[in-house]
């Protein structure tokens, strides 16, 4: 019966109807859209409490040096620590320490550990080098830099600093693996980028005996509080409690009860708003079909009967325009405004559509319900005299 009397208003009212389910979707949109601006904005005021971007991470050492994590571990999961992060990262380097068993003499003094970096970050799990690493070397060095392949080959290729280069001298074995010089400083110039007895090494060719010491990250923005929990959360539970060290970073913090009274706010105001847009529609269509009206209350059915029909219409076009408009927006819109409102990603969860898409369902019910109950209560006399007027 119901489906039936939908079929049969779509049919007759076609325009109307149309009209309907665009107010209904553009309702649900605007809520979702309207709470995600005031978050952003909430988020931004946040932020600017501080222009912290840059973390420090520390690999715990055992009494003899030797680091808690295996570098093994470190190149074979960082892919997996930075997936939910690897958006925002504008570089990141990996210092470890390898060992060069016949030595090398720096400033007069003979060292056999050697200081390592590798810069990186990582698109779609593959490393790729970070944002500063060839444009900073390039005009300091003598060869080539290492080629994108490079980063992810595990090809053992090496760039080394002025003081370290010997003519000829082209392999070199730390740590037990064999490593080809493809370039080097071209001088010892105060402005170089490279540091002292600092080789530059691509991440998965570090050898599994090298060590791993301090990794560093820059971020395009602070982290919000849920995404430095899961985070740090991760590594701890990759790498294994006690093996890192650091400290309390910035976090962009928001009020769980504020976040919470603002999506009842926006629910709300947003709600009261449309549902006055669509109970203008159905008075129409009601207007329209008071003659259908008369006639079922003629034949028996009560004013309960007709509310419930009417109602149950409602809650089925609201019900499928407010899951078209919330995957709408989940997978078309908010994609496209990520770039411009730079927290939607953060600002939306599984929770927060359900609250919102609640909240609005719930006030538009109550309206619609007392618009249809203040027309099907009149007696099928009155309905057929408002006819003829």
């Amino acid at each position: 019966m119901i489906l039936k009397n939908i079929l049969l208003f779509i049919k007759k009212y076609t325009i109307i109807f149309v009209l309907l389910l665009i107010t209904q979707l553009v309702a649900v949109v605007v809520i979702i859209f309207s709470y995600g601006v005031y978050m952003n904005n909430q988020y931004n005021l946040a932020a600017s409490d501080s222009d912290e971007l840059d973390y420090k991470i520390f690999f715990i050492e055992d009494d003899e040096g030797n680091s808690f994590v295996e570098m093994s571990e470190v190149v074979a999961n960082f892919p997996e620590v930075f997936e939910d992060v690897e958006d925002i990262i504008s570089t990141a380097n990996l210092r470890s320490v390898g060992r060069l068993e016949e030595g090398i003499a720096i400033d007069g003094k003979k060292t056999k550990n050697l200081d390592l970096y590798s810069e990186f970050r990582l698109v779609e799990g593959k490393y790729i080098e970070g944002k500063f690493s060839n444009s900073s070397y390039t005009g300091y060095i003598e060869g080539e830099w290492f080629t994108p392949e490079d980063y992810n080959s595990g090809k053992n290729k090496i760039i080394i600093p002025y003081d370290m280069y010997v003519v000829n001298d082209e392999k070199w074995e730390i740590s037990g693996e064999e490593y080809t010089v493809i370039a080097y400083e071209s001088a010892d110039n105060m402005f170089s980028p490279f540091s002292d007895n600092e080789i530059v090494i691509p991440l998965e060719a570090l050898s599994d005996d090298m060590q791993p010491k301090r990794l560093w990250i820059q971020f395009e923005r602070p982290l919000t509080r849920m995404e430095y929990e899961n985070f740090f959360g991760k590594m701890e539970e990759i790498f294994g409690p006690g093996k890192l060290q650091y400290d309390d970073f910035f976090v962009v913090d928001v009020d769980d009860e504020k976040v919470m009274k603002t999506m009842t706010m926006t629910s709300v105001i947003m709600a009261v708003v449309s549902s006055l847009a669509v109970c203008l529609i159905y008075r129409y269509l009601l207007s329209e079909r008071i003659k259908t009206t008369a006639i079922y209350r003629i034949c028996g059915s009560t004013s309960f009967d007709a509310v419930k029909n009417y109602v149950c219409e409602m809650v089925i076009n609201l019900f499928v325009t407010t899951v078209i408009g919330v995957l709408l927006f989940k997978y078309e819109l908010e994609p496209l405004l990520e770039s411009r409102y730079e927290w939607f990603n953060q600002i939306y969860s599984g929770n927060q559509y359900l609250v919102l898409v609640a909240i609005y369902l719930i006030i538009i019910v109550i309206t619609n319900i007392v618009t249809i109950f203040a027309h099907v209560r009149k007696s099928p006399a009155q309905m057929l005299r408002a006819l003829l007027k």
